[in-house]
């Protein structure tokens, strides 16, 4: 006889496994709000960061050449100091743009590198502004016997002392912006990448459960949160997984791409999806009815067996009505 209860135990024990689950927790979900890889904030920020990388890399190309430039007609210490910002600058750019579509550990690396060269740069344009703004004849006497700078180069900078003040404190304001940013873009793409670990140990999780419950205690208890559980059809079995579209994760880097490790559905034509509309009518047939009466498919069998009784029963009384006279 089949246990009349055994439905609500499946049921309890999955919701009770689902409020257990790490992917539902508060701390999930909040990260889940947050940190939305189609919302236009993220992909706002991401972008931005991007092109800010891109960038990086000429700038860093220009002052290069520029001290390259200048090394050849005299060898002072703002040479090298010039070069050694142009060669921090290109790092800095390449590993910020490059780093957003590798692995874990160059991911991790690069962007850290990108946050850290932010403080040393800001640095850097916080004391050339504060030597331009004490001691504007001492900094134009240098340039003027190093030939630092072209001609017009110089005029412009001896008759505008303010500006270049003003530009060197804005160039300071947007590094520490800049650190804020990457900083800021760096925990939500750990966050991201941690969401879909939690994703993918539920799923396992809730694999391993169902193989002991009947085939329409998915649909009842599936989790509305993980739309990629293929669990959570109920006419499908848990092999199911393989028909699901084809989920590509992109491993290299492109210049306004989106970020790593968000997945990217593609449908062959021929493949007929899982969502299509006879199989979400079927389901919610079969679902709505097993809510009301979870048993029905045994009683929808059983239902069959007296017809046949009875028909048996029929042809045996004409059987014997016939063989009866004979008898007598």
């Amino acid at each position: 006889m089949v246990d009349e209860t055994a439905d609500h135990l499946w049921a309890s024990a999955d919701s009770e496994a689902v409020k257990t689950s790490p992917q539902l927790t508060s701390t999930e979900a909040t990260l889940e709000e947050e940190v939305d890889p189609d919302s236009c904030g993220f992909m706002t920020l991401y972008q931005g960061m991007q092109v800010w990388h891109f960038i990086d890399i000429v700038l860093g190309v220009v002052i290069l050449i520029y001290g390259s430039i200048m090394a050849q007609s005299v060898s002072t210490v703002a040479v090298v100091l010039i070069i050694g910002s142009g060669i921090v600058l290109t790092i800095r750019g390449l590993c910020g743009t490059l780093s957003l579509g590798t692995e874990d550990i160059c991911h991790r690396c690069g962007l850290s590198f990108s946050a850290g060269a932010s403080p040393i740069m800001a640095c850097t344009w916080f004391v050339l502004m504060f030597i331009n703004l004490i001691l504007p004849g001492l900094v134009r006497k240098y340039l003027q016997e190093h030939h630092m700078l072209w001609k017009f180069l110089q005029n412009w900078e001896n008759s505008h002392k303010l500006t270049v003040t003003l530009l060197l404190f804005g160039v300071f304001l947007l590094e520490c912006a800049r650190w804020q940013l990457v900083l800021n873009l760096q925990r939500k793409v750990h966050s991201l990448e941690a969401m879909e670990d939690s994703r993918a140990n539920a799923r396992a999780a809730r694999r391993n459960r169902m193989t002991d419950r009947p085939w329409w205690c998915s649909s009842i208890n599936n989790s509305p949160t993980d739309p990629n559980d293929p669990l959570t059809d109920a006419l499908l079995p848990v092999t199911a997984e393989r028909s699901k579209p084809q989920q590509q994760q992109s491993t290299g880097w492109y210049f306004l791409g989106r970020p790593k490790r968000t997945q990217q559905h593609h449908v062959s034509p021929n493949v007929r999806q899982d969502g299509s509309g006879d199989f979400a009518s079927i389901q919610d047939d079969w679902v709505g009815r097993t809510n009301e009466d979870p048993f029905w498919w045994s009683r929808e069998d059983d239902s069959t067996v007296p017809s046949m009784t009875s028909t048996e029963e029929v042809s045996w009384a004409k059987d014997s009505g016939k063989k009866s006279p004979a008898r007598r």
